[in-house]
């Protein structure tokens, strides 16, 4: 039984779930980054101010990169299944 295209469906969908994911996280990362040195610029304390800034960031990238990361979803799920019957070998 080799199992190799199996490593290789899992590989590409960890890949592009690291690409699609990368975009919310990485705006969410700065604007704590960002608010955090502002709050201690300020010298505030209260850590629950930045739930607000980084909620808002992500809704906004959702809105925005929604369609790219939705046709990225479908492009990897459409693959695996258009090889799926050279994969069990009929």
């Amino acid at each position: 039984m080799n199992i190799s295209p199996v490593v290789d469906i899992f590989q590409t969908m960890l890949m592009e779930g690291a690409i699609i994911i990368l975009p919310a996280a990485g705006i969410s990362i700065i604007i704590v980054v960002l608010v955090a040195v502002i709050m201690a610029m300020m010298q505030i304390q209260d850590q629950s101010l930045t739930f607000f800034p980084k909620t808002l960031s992500v809704i906004a990238v959702l809105l925005i990169l929604g369609p790219w990361m939705l046709g990225q979803i479908t492009r990897v799920i459409t693959g695996i299944f258009d090889g799926l019957p050279a994969l069990i070998g009929v």
